[in-house]
C-alpha cells in the first residue's frame, strides 16, 4: 500500500495526506483529502472508473461506512470463487472473489444466510448451482450449505 498521499478520486485534488489505521478498516490504508473533506480507501479498488459510475455508487464503493441488514425481510447472499471476467483488469484483489466481489465484500451482519460457490460473477447468472441454491432460500429460508 502507498504510503505517500495520492490523488483524491472524488476532486483530483493532491491535498490529501495519510490516516491513522481505523478500527475495523486498519488493514486498509486510508486517506484524506483536505480539498473535499473526504477519507477514501487507496489504493481505491474503484477509484480508476469512479467518474464513470456517478457520485452515489463512487461514495458507497469508496466511503467507509458500517453496512449492517435491518429489514424484517430475509436475505441470503451469494458469493463466487472463480476470479474470471472482466472486474479482475479494473480492480486488483488480494483475496477470494468472483472476478468482480471479493467474498469479505459479500458479508454483511444482519444477513440470514451467506455461501460461497465455486462460480464466476457473470456466471451466478446461468449457474444451475446458484438457482438451486436460490429456491431453497427462497423457499426453505437458507441455503444447502453452511
Amino acid at each position: 500500500m502507498a504510503d505517500t498521499p495520492t490523488t483524491c478520486p472524488y476532486c483530483d485534488s493532491s491535498k490529501t495526506r495519510p490516516l491513522p489505521p481505523i478500527g475495523p478498516y486498519a488493514r486498509v490504508k486510508w486517506f484524506y483529502c483536505d480539498g473535499c473533506k473526504r477519507a477514501y480507501p487507496t489504493p481505491p479498488r474503484f477509484a480508476p472508473i469512479a467518474n464513470l459510475m456517478g457520485r452515489s455508487v463512487a461514495e458507497e464503493l469508496l466511503q467507509p461506512h458500517e453496512r449492517r441488514w435491518t429489514h424484517p425481510d430475509p436475505l441470503g447472499i451469494v458469493a463466487g470463487t472463480q476470479p474470471i471476467g472482466l472486474g479482475q483488469f479494473l480492480a486488483h484483489f488480494d483475496e477470494e472473489n468472483d472476478g468482480t466481489v471479493a467474498v469479505s465484500e459479500t458479508r454483511m451482519p444482519g444477513a440470514t444466510d451467506h455461501i460461497v460457490l465455486p462460480v464466476s460473477h457473470l456466471a451466478m447468472l446461468v449457474s444451475t448451482r446458484v438457482a438451486h441454491e436460490t429456491g431453497l432460500f427462497l423457499t426453505q429460508g437458507h441455503f444447502s450449505l453452511r
